[in-house]
């Protein structure tokens, strides 16, 4: 990957918001969705009419994979190419960072991983991939180093550091 071919990989912080689809406690209490998601323009609308722009937008129905895909994939592909990448989520308690991120439960359908889990067989796939080209090409092993950080700030942390 050029990094001059692909600017945004390089240079920009992008937002992106998924609504996340209603719990079951709050489809049984009738509730309703509050937000509009329009894809097509990358809105987020609020019930009061005002309106706020991303660099993507996802439906509550939007799949794990699609997530990954569009915002994560690159950003791992980057780090091969020596570039490094944050990855925030963030919102109020109950908006779906941790089903997003995939850093609460195991799933036992790989489809509802979240970004966690696929960005670590990413690149461990890739590091594998790396080691068998060079093996088949007879060359030196290349060494691959991985450094992770995951922090998670619990609510109740906040409120004893506040107190």
């Amino acid at each position: 990957m050029d990094p001059a071919a692909n600017k945004e990989l390089s240079s920009c912080v992008k937002a992106a918001v998924r609504v996340r689809p209603l719990s079951k406690n709050e489809q049984t209490d009738l509730c309703q969705t509050c937000v509009d998601v329009q894809r097509t323009t990358n809105e987020i609308i609020l019930a009061n009419s005002t309106a706020f722009t991303f660099d993507h937008v996802f439906l509550p129905s939007t799949a794990q994979d699609e997530v990954y895909r569009e915002c994560i994939y690159d950003m791992i592909e980057g780090c091969f190419q020596g570039y490094s990448a944050s990855i925030l989520a963030y919102g109020q308690t109950g908006s779906g960072k941790t089903f997003t991120m995939g850093s609460g439960v195991e799933y036992t359908d790989p489809e509802m991983e979240g970004i966690l889990p696929r960005a670590i067989m990413h690149i461990f796939q890739r590091c594998a991939n790396y080691e068998r080209e060079s093996e088949g090409k007879g060359l030196e092993i290349p060494k691959c180093v991985v450094s992770c950080q995951f922090i998670e700030v619990i609510e109740q942390l906040i409120s004893i550091l506040n107190s």
